[in-house]
């Protein structure tokens, strides 16, 4: 290689180097924070110093760990900024030997000003600890929205709230908390706003104990909470579970979804310390606004405990295994339900899996101290080939299997259909074999 073509070369790859770092993402610098012995707080994953004492690294993709050994007293945070977003950190609590665990509040991102917080992560296991509240993502300040942050639990404690994603006065969206296992001492909110919408959050329980409520989404000043989702298959909760609701103002949850499913354990009854749990489709304490349009009730394969008391649902969807004991209700209320919101009643819909039901098989849907129909008047249900007669007095909801031929034959009269094939049958047989 003659020296100019040298020359060249070695110009094209000093650029090539210096563009390379010059417009690397900031990614590349993210710190990775372990806490293995007692440290005093706060402390950051966007840090420079092993401690995690200060925070300077850029506030993008950093994660920070507190190992069985270790603890901290005060905050954590797998970021923070002061003016900017936090992405996609992440803090791990852990203990598999002995005590580990945050003597403070944990936050997976942090943002004031109008930064944003988005896909940042806390997950909590073994027998790790919170001393105060868990967000996975937070933006503190004026328009910044949180979205798409997870809380994970699958052991340990949290002594207070926790909250996948949450915003000062912008949208709380697409947030998740999972709890298979431990306890937490507060309420268990997917995605909450202080007067901003919450829209799409989630929260799936499937073990563990909440000893506050739960709520898909929620807001403390008006907004609404629409499209949120809370599903519960097992674990022990204690408050009321509501889809999406707010503490005061106007505002509106509508949209949203809760779905009990296989053994959980509710609170039926009240107590110094709460009301039992109550199940909502949108719920306010103070404020006012749609509470019942489009929420959604689904009892699926259910054999969990009764329930105090359930309203502003405007569909509910009964899923009922073949198993089911048809002398005991599907649903059991020890205070009220609300079949509709005073003006429009709710929609009843029934599926039914497993062995075949018979003409006249009559199945307790609900059975509450009061059954108020705030509306309902809706009397027949179709599902799963059959059609139901429904009924009601003032404690049962009840269906019971009426003659039924779907379109195609099949269900409750499949018989006649059967008959009817056979007998097709026997023509076609009886016109091959004529000489």
């Amino acid at each position: 290689m003659n020296y100019e073509l040298r020359k060249k070369f070695f110009w094209s790859v000093l650029i090539l180097t210096a563009c390379l770092f010059t417009f690397a993402p900031l990614t590349a610098f993210a710190a990775d924070i372990v806490i293995k012995g007692g440290v005093d707080g706060p402390i950051y994953g966007n840090s420079d110093n092993e401690d995690g004492s200060d925070y300077k690294e850029p506030p993008d993709n950093n994660t920070l760990t507190v190992t069985s050994s270790g603890s901290i007293t005060g905050d954590a945070y797998g970021a923070f900024v002061e003016e900017g977003d936090t992405t996609n950190n992440k803090v791990v609590i852990c203990d598999r030997v002995i005590h580990s665990g945050v003597n403070g509040s944990v936050y997976g991102g942090f943002s004031t000003g109008s930064g944003s917080s988005t896909g940042n992560s806390v997950t909590i296991k073994n027998s790790g600890t919170v001393g105060v509240l868990v967000i996975g993502g937070y933006s503190a300040g004026n328009n910044g929205t949180s979205k798409e942050n997870t809380v994970t639990i699958s052991g340990g404690k949290v002594d207070d709230n926790v909250t996948g994603g949450s915003s000062g006065y912008g949208t709380s969206e697409e947030n998740t908390v999972t709890i298979s296992d431990g306890e937490v001492g507060g309420n268990v909110i997917g995605g909450s706003s202080f007067s901003g919408d919450s829209t799409k959050n989630t929260v799936t329980i499937s073990g563990g104990e909440v000893k506050g409520f739960v709520s898909g989404g929620f807001n403390y000043d008006g907004g609404t909470s629409t499209g949120n989702t809370v599903t519960i298959s097992g674990g022990k909760v204690k408050g009321f579970v509501s889809g999406g609701g707010f503490t005061s103002g106007y505002g509106g949850a509508t949209g949203n979804t809760v779905t009990i499913s296989e053994s959980p354990t509710f609170n039926p009854d009240p107590d110094p310390d709460d009301d039992g749990t109550r199940l909502y489709g949108g719920y306010s304490e103070f404020g006012s606004g749609d509470l019942f349009t489009g929420n959604t009730l689904n009892v699926s394969n259910y054999s969990g405990s009764p329930v105090r008391s359930v309203s502003n649902f405007q569909i509910i969807n009964f899923h009922i295994p073949s198993n089911h004991d048809q002398t005991m209700p599907v649903l059991t209320v020890t205070d009220s339900v609300e079949l509709g919101n005073g003006s429009i009643g709710s929609t009843v819909t029934i599926k039914i899996t497993g062995t075949p039901l018979n003409v006249g098989d009559t199945i307790t849907l609900i059975k509450a101290e009061n059954l108020n129909l705030n509306g309902f008047t809706q009397t027949t249900a179709t599902g799963g080939g059959y059609r139901f007669a429904l009924s009601t007095d003032d404690t049962k909801l009840t269906a019971t299997v009426t003659p039924y031929t779907p379109d195609g034959g099949g269900g409750c009269s499949a018989g006649a259909g059967a008959f009817g094939m056979l007998a097709l049958l026997a023509i076609l047989h009886a016109k091959r074999r004529k000489p």
